[in-house]
């Protein structure tokens, strides 16, 4: 199943699961931005479609500390925690 993300009204991608968590934990895709997928009415804000806990840091970032801390950067993601309207 394809996930649409959309930003300021115009969609900027298709994504799976997993390439969703990528772009979350790449900071591609934000908390503003908008989800579609199969089966849902119109399109939501991401944070009702999905629960997820952003990451604070970029996983990039020179200030993280050590690899413990890039891996608690990664956004915990699950998929259909929220409810679709």
């Amino acid at each position: 199943m394809l996930i649409h993300i959309a930003r300021a009204g115009k969609e900027i991608g298709q994504f799976t699961t997993e390439e969703l968590q990528l772009r979350i934990t790449e900071r591609s895709v934000v908390p503003t931005d908008f989800a579609w997928m199969d089966g849902m009415e119109a399109w939501h804000p991401i944070n009702e479609v999905f629960k997820i806990e952003w990451p604070r840091h970029h996983p990039s970032d020179p200030s993280a500390a050590d690899q413990t801390a890039r891996s608690a950067a990664r956004p915990k993601f699950f998929f259909g925690a929220q409810t679709q309207k």
